[in-house]
């Protein structure tokens, strides 16, 4: 009896397995659905995703002037075309000085001028750049050396926003001062 027990379920088990080496493979079909398959309702149309737009806004600050502020600068250095400077005669240059505002008043809507001495085809004036109490700024001029040999200064002043001269220290005016050589 105990060899029916063991036979009949191994007898089981061989009728349920079948082995064929000859069978080509088969798909198996799935029941699986994917949300890409196509809409099957007519007139539907699918939710796309738009990217929302980046702003790209830049905030404004708003500069308030303090009443009864004080004007004053500081020249910090000569950038380009130091004093002497050797330049070719009808050569175009950039001149560049550094400025601290050492007063009490942000620089809104300040200006370089041209104030004397050899032009050099200066503008009348330049504008500056915001500048607030403490901070530093690079001003700078296109200039043309004079076609003549020589020793040639120009004399600039920086300007608030109704043309009044701002003080550098104890003094009105800075220069550029070129050498030209044939």
């Amino acid at each position: 009896m105990f060899k029916k027990i063991i036979l009949l379920p191994v007898l089981f088990l061989a009728a349920c397995v079948s082995v064929s080496v000859d069978a080509p493979p088969t798909s198996i079909q799935s029941d699986f659905i994917t949300a890409t398959l196509p809409p099957t309702k007519i007139g539907y149309i699918p939710v796309t995703l738009t990217p929302a737009p980046v702003e790209t806004r830049t905030p404004t600050l708003a500069v308030t002037i303090p009443p009864n502020c004080k004007n004053n600068a500081a020249l910090s250095r000569d950038v380009t075309i130091p004093d002497g400077t050797k330049i070719n005669a009808g050569e175009t240059f950039t001149k560049t000085w550094e400025f601290v505002n050492i007063g009490t008043c942000p620089w809104i809507n300040y200006a370089l001028k041209f104030a004397a001495g050899d032009r050099m085809s200066a503008p009348d004036s330049a504008p500056i750049p915001p500048t607030l109490s403490g901070s530093k700024v690079e001003i700078s001029v296109e200039l043309t050396a004079p076609s003549e040999s020589g020793e040639y200064t120009g004399y600039f002043t920086l300007n608030d926003m109704n043309g009044k001269d701002v003080p550098i220290g104890t003094e009105k005016t800075f220069w550029v001062k070129i050498v030209v050589e044939k």
